[in-house]
């Protein structure tokens, strides 16, 4: 049976090794760029909500909140960030949220039009029924 991290809509892995750690969660230097432009350097619970959010969200592909985000990737997180491993999430604004999601959905190039996703679905779709119509399956 397929694990519930490996399904369309995967969660985060409930046990992950120190290398997943550190190839999935550990952020680079492109990706610290983008949060010191875009979060105050003072505001560290904005600058770990950010990175927290940037990292699940190409780990799981699509946002999540959080203080559904398992403890110890926000404190391997915050290491790498070099903040307060106990930063209290709490204050971490709804509108910081929403702005951070739009800044990391344009970072990751994700379009959020539907109308525009539902053609390029239907272009795929369309395209994979020609190929198979001339090349049946055996």
């Amino acid at each position: 049976m397929t694990a519930i991290h490996e399904t369309a809509y995967p969660r985060i892995k409930p046990h992950l090794s120190i290398k997943e750690f550190k190839e999935v969660f550990t952020p680079n230097e492109k990706e610290i760029a983008l949060m010191d432009a875009n979060t105050k350097s003072s505001n560290h619970i904005s600058r770990l909500g950010f990175m927290m959010l940037l990292k699940c969200y190409q780990y799981l592909g699509r946002p999540i909140k959080v203080n559904k985000i398992p403890v110890t990737i926000k404190k391997h997180i915050a290491l790498a960030l070099q903040c307060d491993i106990n930063i209290d999430l709490v204050e971490y604004h709804k509108d910081n949220r929403k702005r951070h999601v739009k800044i990391i959905r344009d970072y990751l190039q994700i379009n959020t039009d539907k109308k525009e996703r539902y053609k390029i679905i239907k272009t795929v779709a369309r395209r994979h029924c020609l190929l198979y119509a001339r090349y049946p399956c055996m």
